[in-house]
């Protein structure tokens, strides 16, 4: 690892220090949509992000990925969870 490689721990703890979510209504809706200059992800939330693979991609500086989706992997039925409603509040009822 060369000097430029080097990843600043101060950075990353102040871009995800606390925890909490970060909205930018002047930004696109969607976690991984928009960061600001601290590298805090400001999108807010949309219900179907992929928040673990988008903050761990964040962390490592490319894209990372567990195959897990919400809606899960085709044919796998053990995987995913159930369609979003239509109308509000637009959440499935849970799995089990």
């Amino acid at each position: 690892m060369n000097g430029s490689d080097r990843i600043d721990p101060n950075a990353i703890a102040g871009a995800f220090l606390p925890d909490v979510m970060r909205i930018d209504t002047t930004k696109r809706s969607g976690y991984a949509s928009a960061t600001n200059a601290r590298g805090s992800l400001i999108g807010g939330g949309l219900l179907m992000d992929d928040v673990i693979d988008i903050t761990l991609g964040a962390l490592v500086g490319s894209l990372v990925g567990d195959n897990v989706s919400y809606n899960g992997i085709p044919g796998n039925p053990a995987q995913g969870d159930k369609p979003l409603e239509a109308n509000f509040p637009y959440l499935a009822l849970p799995n089990w």
